[in-house]
């Protein structure tokens, strides 16, 4: 089976080479191409179904081993932030998906070549077809690769406010803003507290002897609320 040029680059870039190209050539069909081509034609959507399962399993072991003092509500929010849909479709676009997805006539008229829908599932069959083709181990260091700098943004220990702003991100929230709403104690030894707000709501507040460290502990405090707790 022929390949795109941009599917090749695609390939290369993932650092695999498909013994069966038919399995990513599938994997970047949406249904509105087969549709148009007929019987016979395989769409994304089996892949995607096992690739939202293998890309979960992969960061839920990654975040397990990772953050042994996280409990089951930690892990789930930090999941969250990382599987998303604007999560996943960017990494499409870096990947290149956005060139090779084949989509109907109708879909490449209204822009679905870039929507973050069809990236999103198309990249979940990515990984559903790469671990079928590379099995287990080549397809986990693949993928945890293409993982990393998201886990290392959301998954500091300490960072609080990153870990904020992918969860509010992945939960469609306004972006945190931050407010100091007292200054107590010298200059040389001042305490500070700063409000946290989403919104029009305030959800927590932070103390500590910088600016900076109070909105990291209102950042704490806010992930642990029950605004954001986890499903």
């Amino acid at each position: 089976m022929s390949v795109s040029p941009a599917t090749d680059e695609l390939a290369r870039r993932m650092g695999h080479a498909f013994g069966d190209q038919q399995l990513l050539t599938a994997a970047l069909t949406h249904r509105s191409w087969s549709n148009e081509h007929g019987p016979g034609t395989v769409d994304y959507e089996r892949l995607e179904f096992l690739g939202d399962a293998v890309v979960e399993l992969l960061l839920t072991e990654a975040l397990y081993r990772r953050h042994p003092g996280l409990d089951e509500g930690g892990m789930t929010r930090m999941r969250a932030a990382l599987v998303n849909e604007t999560a996943l479709a960017d990494m499409a676009r870096g990947l290149g998906l956005a060139e090779c997805v084949r989509v109907g006539k109708g879909e490449e008229l209204s822009g679905g070549r870039d929507k973050d829908s069809i990236l999103s599932d198309s990249l979940e069959a990515v990984c559903g077809a790469l671990f079928l083709d590379a099995g287990f181990e080549r397809s986990r260091e693949i993928i945890l690769g293409w993982f990393r700098p998201l886990v290392d943004k959301v998954g500091g220990e300490a960072d609080y406010k990153s870990r904020l702003q992918a969860l509010v991100q992945a939960l469609g929230e306004p972006t945190p803003r931050y407010r100091t709403v007292e200054e107590v104690g010298p200059d040389h030894d001042k305490i500070f507290e700063v409000a946290l707000f989403v919104g029009p709501d305030r959800i927590s507040a932070g103390r500590g002897r910088s600016k900076k460290d109070a909105s990291q502990q209102a950042a704490k405090v806010a992930l642990d609320s029950p605004r954001f707790q986890g499903p």
